[in-house]
């Protein structure tokens, strides 16, 4: 678990946590291919898609469990994060990329409690209560997000085979006056794996879902990703303009 000591934060629902936040959960997840000028509608002015093709970026999308949060301040809850992958707009924060800069620009995060929702204000994350129906034997995980009585889509993934995984990363948000960079970092076990037969999204009739088809979002991923251990999320940092 990581240092003990940090920055006291109290949130709108009145419990405390620290910063750097230490959490552990499990987390499954799919990246599909994505139109990237629609997906250039999706992020904030100071960030543009990170371009595969000329024309393609990618989505993940992002089954998350929370199992513990800092000291057990708060109670274990699920989220479906939604992601495009982006990179600062300015020329210097291109270059910033290639130190650590690259990350996904946090387009949809429900969650499925209120102080889940609350803690998300911190870093500006766009947290929307939510009823998320997760089922996990191990193996597979299917989770189903439903948003004001309309589901949003059903996301089916098999995990690939878990090694030891330690890496960095950055989150982008809107952070309300400013875009910021939210650090996190995992340690535990995890993989990426072609995504082949070991995905598949439906999505739904929530407005959210038409939106995904805007951006060409297909039924069958590129690629799949697991993680189970530490998942730390620190102070965020605003992102200078260009």
């Amino acid at each position: 678990m990581s240092d003990a000591s940090g920055r006291a934060v109290e949130i709108a629902t009145g419990q405390t946590v620290r910063l750097p936040l230490s959490t552990t959960a499990t987390m499954a997840g799919a990246v599909f291919p994505a139109a990237a000028d629609a997906a250039a509608h999706l992020v904030p002015d100071g960030l543009e898609p990170l371009r595969v093709t000329p024309a393609r970026t990618a989505l993940l999308l992002l089954s998350v469990e929370y199992h513990r949060i800092d000291r057990n301040q708060l109670t274990p809850y699920d989220e479906f994060g939604m992601f495009v992958p982006v990179v600062p707009a300015s020329a210097s924060g291109r270059l910033s990329a290639l130190r650590g800069g690259l990350g996904g620009y946090t387009w949809q995060l429900p969650v499925t409690t209120e102080p889940a929702r609350a803690l998300g204000d911190i870093w500006g994350f766009p947290k929307t209560v939510a009823d998320i129906d997760l089922a996990d034997d191990g193996r597979r995980r299917r989770t189903t997000v439903t948003v004001d009585g309309q589901q949003v889509l059903s996301l089916d993934v098999k995990r690939p085979r878990a090694v030891p995984v330690s890496y960095g990363a950055r989150s982008y948000t809107d952070g309300g006056e400013a875009v910021q960079a939210v650090p996190v970092r995992v340690d535990g076990t995890g993989s990426v794996a072609p995504g082949y037969n070991r995905g598949a999204v439906e999505l739904g009739d929530h407005p959210w879902a038409d939106q995904l088809r805007v951006l060409g979002v297909e039924s069958r991923p590129l690629a799949v990703c697991a993680f189970e251990g530490e998942f730390v999320i620190d102070e965020p940092e605003r992102v200078k303009s260009a």
